[in-house]
C-alpha cells in the first residue's frame, strides 16, 4: 500500500539511511502530493533525484523550487525571532515557545520543518511588554485575525507578510468547556515548571517537557478531530520523546491521559510510531505499546491529511461528525467532543456532507479512537 511505503520512505529519510529505486512511492507525482500535504517537501527533497530520469520531470524541478524557498523562509526569519527574544530577556519578559522552533530543532537542520507561524505564550504581567516589544521590532497587529485569547502579530516585506506570530494569552485559544477546565487544572504554563531549551542559535523558554508532551497531545487531537493532522507529527512525537523521554515522568503523563480521555488515541498513535518509526516503547513505557488495527488506519488518515483529503468545504465542517454520531448510533442530535466539551446542532451541516460515505466511515474510526463520548 503507497501510504505505508510513504511512510517507510520517512523512516529511511529520518534515520539517513540510503534510500534506493525500489524505496520509492511507484511515482514521483504521488510522491511530491503526499510530501507537500504533509509539509515534507523540504524534509524529503534529497529523494527527487532518485527517480527514473523517464519520471515526470515538472513534478522534479517543481518540488526542488518549492523545498529552497520554505528552507530559505526559515532561515531569513531566525534573525527577527533572535532580536526579540534577545530583547525580551533584556527587558525580563519571557516569551514561552511552544511547538515550532522546540520541534524544528529536532531535525537534521531546523529549516527543513516547515512552519506556518510562531506560537508563543505570555502570562497576563508579560502580555503588555510583549505587545510593545512586537510593535517595537515593527510586526504589525492584525485584528482581523485575533481572538480574544489570541493576538495575531505579522512581519511584512513590502506587501507579503513575511513571518506570523500569534502571540497567545491562552494555551487553548478561546476555547471552553469541561475539557477546557480540566486541562487548565493541569496547569501546563506553570512559571516553575518552565525550561530553558538552546535551539535553533537561540536560548529560549518553553513549558516542562512532561507539560509540552501533553500539550502536544492535545494539540493533535483538536485538529485530527477538526479536520486532521498530517504524518509529520510522527517525525515530531519520535524524536521529541528520544530526546527528552527520560526527562518525563510517562508514568504522570499516561495518568493525565486517563483523566483527559486521550489515553486510547496516545497508545495507538505511539503504537504506530513505534511500528514505522523505530520509537522505543520503552520510553513511553511498554505496557502501553498495542498491536491493533488501527494503527494502520490511523497511519492511512494521517498521510492522507484525515477529512483534508476529500476537500476543504468537507475538511471546514467539524461538525460533519456531530450529524454522524446521530445518525450512526440513533441518538440524540448532539454530541460533545472530547478536547473542549463544545456541543453544535448537526443541522447546521450541509446534507452533502451529512451522507458522505467516507466521512461516516472516518467518523466510526475517530469514535474508536475514544475522542467522542
Amino acid at each position: 500500500m503507497e501510504y505505508k511505503k510513504f511512510a517507510y520512505l520517512i523512516e529511511k529519510k529520518r534515520r539517513n539511511e540510503e534510500i534506493k529505486v525500489e524505496d520509492l512511492m511507484h511515482h514521483r507525482k504521488e510522491c511530491y502530493h503526499y510530501a507537500k500535504v504533509n509539509k515534507l517537501l523540504p524534509f524529503l527533497v534529497s529523494v527527487v533525484d532518485k527517480y527514473p530520469c523517464e519520471d515526470d520531470e515538472n513534478y522534479k524541478k517543481q518540488w526542488k523550487e518549492e523545498a529552497l524557498q520554505a528552507i530559505l523562509r526559515e532561515y531569513r526569519k531566525i534573525p527577527l525571532v533572535k532580536a526579540l527574544v534577545e530583547e525580551a530577556e533584556k527587558e525580563g519578559i519571557k516569551l514561552v515557545f511552544f511547538k515550532g522552533y522546540i520541534l524544528a530543532d529536532l531535525y537534521h537542520d531546523f529549516s527543513i520543518r516547515q512552519s506556518g507561524d510562531t506560537d508563543i505564550y505570555v502570562s497576563k504581567e508579560d502580555k503588555d511588554g510583549a505587545i510593545k516589544l512586537l510593535e517595537r521590532n515593527g510586526y504589525r497587529r492584525e485584528r482581523k485575525l485575533d481572538k480574544e485569547q489570541v493576538l495575531t502579530y505579522c512581519y511584512y516585506e513590502g506587501e507579503e507578510c513575511f513571518h506570523k506570530i500569534e502571540l497567545h494569552f491562552s494555551l487553548y485559544e478561546d476555547m471552553e468547556g469541561e475539557q477546557i477546565e480540566k486541562l487548565t487544572e493541569l496547569d501546563l504554563t506553570d512559571q516553575n515548571k518552565l525550561v530553558k531549551i538552546n535551539c535553533c542559535n537561540m536560548e529560549i523558554y518553553s513549558m516542562g517537557h512532561r507539560e509540552h508532551l501533553i500539550y502536544q497531545m492535545f494539540h493533535m487531537i483538536k485538529h485530527f478531530i477538526y479536520q486532521g493532522i498530517s504524518v509529520r507529527y510522527c517525525l515530531d512525537i519520535t524524536w521529541f520523546l528520544e530526546k527528552y523521554g527520560n526527562e518525563i515522568d510517562m508514568k504522570s503523563f499516561w495518568c493525565s491521559m486517563e483523566y483527559l480521555g486521550y489515553k486510547r488515541f496516545s497508545q495507538v498513535f505511539m503504537s504506530l510510531c513505534t511500528k514505522y518509526f523505530h520509537l522505543d516503547p520503552v520510553i513511553y513505557g511498554e505496557q502501553n505499546y498495542i498491536e491493533t488495527e488501527e494503527i494502520d488506519q490511523l497511519l492511512q488518515d494521517l498521510v492522507s491529511f484525515g477529512a483534508r483529503e476529500y476537500g476543504k468545504d468537507v475538511a471546514h465542517y467539524y461538525v460533519i461528525f456531530n450529524i454522524l454520531y446521530e445518525k450512526l448510533d440513533k441518538k440524540e442530535s448532539r454530541a460533545d467532543s472530547l478536547f473542549n466539551g463544545e456541543i453544535i446542532d448537526y443541522q447546521q451541516v450541509p446534507k452533502e456532507f451529512q451522507d458522505n460515505p467516507k466521512l461516516q466511515e472516518r467518523f466510526l474510526f475517530v469514535k474508536k479512537l475514544g475522542l467522542f463520548h
